[in-house]
């Protein structure tokens, strides 16, 4: 099914996703190394969810080792350095914001995270999955699997850009903060 979607795309693709497990790596990588796909990779093996960011970056280094045996550009390859939901995995977070800065600064790939799974179980979900998303970025996370259109986000996006210079002088953020502040006061007259 994956090549017939392949043959039949339209545009720049991209392939979610491949794991660790051999198998899935045989069936994956060749054809998006044959298709000029980029490929998402899930810190995930045969042994599943690796709990430390050493087990999981390991997996990382086998997904990139064998697309770049296949001919892939590391540009074309993000992993996914899978979080955990807190309320089960007291060190899950850690290990993935560890994992995502080993796999941006020592293996020079994207990286990506699914946001809301760190949240799972707990209450105010969109404020911690935005809050995720900085510490995310404070690693070196690329980009995100997540709810752009949250406003919690849209915050969280907006005082990234800032906090990375690139906002130059605030300008974005002082116009996002006056549609806010507009909204609000719309809101409140109603």
């Amino acid at each position: 099914m994956l090549e017939l979607a392949l043959k039949n795309v339209k545009g720049r693709v991209g392939i979610n996703s491949t794991t660790g497990e051999e198998k899935r790596m045989d069936a994956v990588i060749p054809l998006a190394a044959q298709y000029d796909a980029a490929l998402v990779g899930l810190c995930i093996d045969d042994a599943g969810i690796p709990q430390t960011a050493e087990k999981r970056v390991d997996i990382a280094k086998r997904i990139i080792a064998r697309a770049e045996k296949e001919g892939m550009d590391r540009k074309n390859i993000i992993i996914d350095c899978v979080a955990l939901a807190c309320g089960t995995s007291t060190t899950g977070a850690k290990a993935t914001l560890d994992t995502i800065r080993i796999c941006t600064e020592e293996l020079g790939v994207n990286t990506t995270v699914g946001l809301s799974n760190v949240s799972f179980g707990l209450p105010d979900r969109p404020r911690l999955n935005a809050a995720f998303m900085l510490m995310c970025a404070g690693q070196g996370m690329t980009c995100f699997i997540g709810n752009p259109l949250d406003p919690n986000m849209q915050f969280s996006l907006k005082a990234s850009k800032l906090f990375w210079g690139e906002d130059k002088f605030g300008m974005g953020y002082l116009t996002y903060f006056r549609k806010m502040q507009a909204a609000q006061a719309a809101a409140e007259k109603k």
